[in-house]
């Protein structure tokens, strides 16, 4: 899984340099995208000849590559139907790669930033993905099939960062009992939309799920490290994005502070990475605000037109929210995230309520944001809402797991109990 988050990052970090500044040398770049994608491949391979001689966690890998392959099925079928996802998708991110590459194979290539793109400002991580991938495989029929690459390799990342948590578990039980949730949440038929409508919020979902993890494993060595490289990948992606790794660093600072970790030197390396891998989207807000034009009152708001105290003001607007809050925690996804966190705020660690309490933060963020929207309130509702907040939806997935590994034993004694009453409770119906 490292491997593939790092190998992303990189591939970002190379094709914004290449093709922003150095567009003839993009064959060079695709030898060096080839050298990087065997690497990957190979720590894949070794990775998994660590579990070929051992029976429970093949079988485990097997059920979960069954999970997913289901997945990947359905999403070939709506594919198969609409093969440009959703028009946001060719308008933001995979329209903009293949336009970058085209006009490099022309002779003629276009800068990073065009005035005339939809929502210029928007990271090109994804963008950047689709160009490579134009540039290996040019023709229209080709491109067809490459379009989705891209959701692939998060669908591949999230693959392996689950298997990965799964084998952590040491109880059998609890494993199974994993798999089961897993499938609970990926089946979800709105998230199944979202992982193929190839537009950036399902890396952005598993990138976050991952800096959820590196946040609450962050006595692990390198964790610390791996959780800001994460947070580079994440503002590499959408906007809205960058708004949660601001919320991410600041929640990794306060457990810093109160378990007095934090020292000079990882503050520097932290700010050091995310300026670094944080360029292309630098650059681009460099042009001109991070906001989508979805939300350019609040750029043109002055003290006459107090548009932003107006929104926060007006009573209807937070209703309406609210009203969309409740369908989609309570109505869309049945309530599982809030009955999964309500277990761990009462029987988990410190630092797992504090995680609660960043979810609960970015939920507030995510639902904010359209208290300021420059379009008609409910019909940017009713457009956004669900697949935005559906970026947080892993998040308390990843939560629940360390919840259940801090509490194995337990939680393996109270299932053998209930195994026992259900099967004394048989013998006693089937006398």
């Amino acid at each position: 899984m490292t491997a593939l988050l790092l190998a992303l990052l990189i591939a970002n970090l190379a094709s914004y340099i290449i093709l922003g500044f150095y567009p003839k040398f993009y064959l060079g770049l695709l030898l060096f995208l080839l050298s990087l994608l065997f690497f990957v491949f190979f720590q894949i391979a070794k990775n998994i000849l660590r579990y070929k001689n051992k029976k429970q966690s093949l079988l485990h890998i097997i059920g979960y590559l069954f999970l997913f392959l289901v997945v990947t099925y359905l999403s070939e079928i709506r594919w198969s139907l609409n093969p440009f996802g959703m028009l946001d998708a060719y308008a933001m991110w995979v329209g903009k790669g293949r336009m970058l590459a085209l006009s490099i194979l022309d002779g003629n290539p276009i800068p990073l930033w065009n005035s005339y793109w939809r929502m210029p400002n928007y990271p090109i991580g994804l963008p950047l993905l689709h160009a490579d991938l134009s540039l290996s495989f040019s023709s229209l029929n080709l491109f067809f099939h490459t379009v989705k690459i891209p959701n692939y390799l998060y669908l591949i990342l999230l693959f392996f960062f689950i298997i990965e948590r799964s084998l952590e578990l040491k109880q059998t039980k609890l494993r199974w009992g994993f798999l089961v949730l897993t499938g609970t949440f990926l089946f979800h038929p709105n998230f199944l939309l979202v992982i193929s409508d190839l537009c950036a919020d399902f890396p952005v979902s598993v990138t976050l799920a991952i800096a959820t993890y590196f946040l609450i494993q962050r006595e692990k060595e390198n964790a610390n490290y791996l959780l800001i490289l994460t947070i580079s990948l994440l503002i590499n992606l959408k906007s809205e994005a960058l708004l949660l790794s601001g919320l991410i660093l600041v929640f990794h600072f306060f457990y810093s502070y109160t378990e007095k970790r934090i020292t000079k030197q990882f503050v520097i390396s932290a700010f050091f990475l995310l300026l670094v891998f944080g360029i292309p989207t630098w650059y681009l807000f460099a042009k001109g605000s991070f906001l989508s034009s979805d939300f350019k009152s609040v750029n043109q708001s002055s003290a006459q037109t107090n548009f932003i105290v107006e929104r926060l003001l007006s009573g209807n607007l937070w209703i309406l929210v609210l009203k969309f809050f409740i369908k989609f925690y309570i109505s869309l996804t049945k309530g599982i995230s809030f009955s999964l966190l309500i277990l761990v705020l009462i029987w988990g660690s410190f630092n797992l309520r504090v995680s609660v309490l960043f979810f609960f933060a970015a939920i507030s963020i995510y639902t904010a944001i359209f208290l300021l929207t420059s379009l008609d309130p409910q019909i940017h509702l009713e457009q956004a809402y669900d697949r935005i907040h559906f970026q947080l939806y892993l998040i308390p997935f990843v939560i629940f797991w360390k919840f259940g590994k801090d509490n194995e034993e337990k939680i393996s004694e109270f299932l053998t109990l209930i195994e026992s009453h259900t099967q004394n409770i048989w013998k006693r119906i089937t006398k």
